[in-house]
């Protein structure tokens, strides 16, 4: 849904989903939305409408594909602003902690064995 990954035809499918899902995301007030298909690594920020919000207006989306970072590599520049992270070099996993307040996302890359990205989101309040 959000992805910087340079290839037009995905760029157009994931326009396609902003304007099928991002109105359901905001009304159900989901914090984080995990996506594949790329081969890399790429977080953003909490985003609504293509733009960085405050944490309880909008999405983290993360693209998690760093077992194929080899495939890919094509970014759109410059990196758009909703983009906070993104790498396509390392190997990696990615860990997520939760308890009822909030959740962890860390993304390790394998060759240096120590976190490239951590990022807390504290879970939305319904009004």
């Amino acid at each position: 849904m959000y992805c910087s990954g340079d290839y037009e035809g995905d760029y157009i499918m994931a326009l396609h989903i902003q304007d099928e899902l991002e109105d359901l995301f905001y009304k159900y007030r989901v914090d984080l939305a995990i996506w594949g298909h790329y081969h890399s690594y790429e977080r953003t920020c909490p985003v609504y409408k293509g733009q960085c919000v405050d944490e309880d207006q909008g999405t983290v989306h993360a693209v998690i594909g760093m077992a194929g970072q080899s495939l890919d590599g094509a970014w759109i520049e410059p990196q758009p602003e909703w983009s906070v992270v993104r790498d396509a070099t390392h190997f990696g996993l990615a860990t997520l902690h939760t308890d009822r307040d909030s959740l962890r996302l860390k993304y390790v890359a394998d060759d240096v064995n120590k976190p490239l990205d951590e990022v807390y989101i504290k879970r939305k309040k319904f009004y």
